[in-house]
Formats: structure tokens, C-alpha cells, sequence
């Protein structure tokens, strides 16, 4: 018999959740407006309550939003010599991001 290896993701937990796509409504929005994110990765988000999620892919919205208790990191700047710092103080229970640009 073969072992079951997938948690449901209602049995799930993490601090750091790191996705390609960001959540649905969350530094998605693209050049025209409109937004792209996955309902389903803002559903695994919403249930899971990660501290941090990194996400990218939509490159016309790099940045940083906090929804709940998620601080939602798209680090897509996309150019050379451009990055996203992300400082977790677990200590003092902060987050801190620095967009360089």
C-alpha cells in the first residue's frame, strides 16, 4: 500500500509561504487594471495564515500589503540590480521589507 504524502491544507501550517502567483486582489494588479491573482493560492493563504507570503509574477505590482495577519511580498521588481529584502524579527514579532529599486 502506498503512503499517503499530501497534508490537506486545512490540516496545514506554515510561517512562510512562498507561491509563483500572488492571492486573488492582493499585488496583482496589472498594467490595465485589472487583477490576475489565484483564488486559490488567497483561499490556501486565508486558511493557513502564514506570517509571510512571497509571491511574484505580476511584475506591474511589486510591493508589500498586509491582509489579516499575512504580510503579502510581491517581489517582482524584474531588472537587474533590483531586489526585495525581507528582515523577520521573530523577537519582537516584526516584519520589515525593503524594496531596492
Amino acid at each position: 500500500m502506498t503512503e499517503n504524502k499530501w497534508v490537506p491544507v486545512s490540516d496545514a501550517s506554515a510561517d512562510v509561504l512562498v507561491t509563483h502567483v500572488p492571492p486573488k486582489g492582493i499585488m496583482d494588479r496589472m498594467a490595465l487594471g485589472f487583477h490576475i491573482g489565484s483564488e486559490w493560492v488567497k483561499d490556501i493563504m486565508e486558511t493557513m495564515k502564514p506570517r509571510l507570503l512571497l509571491c511574484g509574477h505580476v511584475h506591474e505590482d511589486p510591493g508589500y500589503a498586509v491582509h489579516g495577519k499575512t504580510t503579502v511580498v510581491n517581489c517582482s521588481i524584474g531588472r537587474k540590480g533590483k531586489y526585495t529584502l525581507v528582515d523577520v524579527d521573530r523577537k519582537n514579532d516584526k516584519i520589515e521589507v525593503n524594496m531596492v529599486v
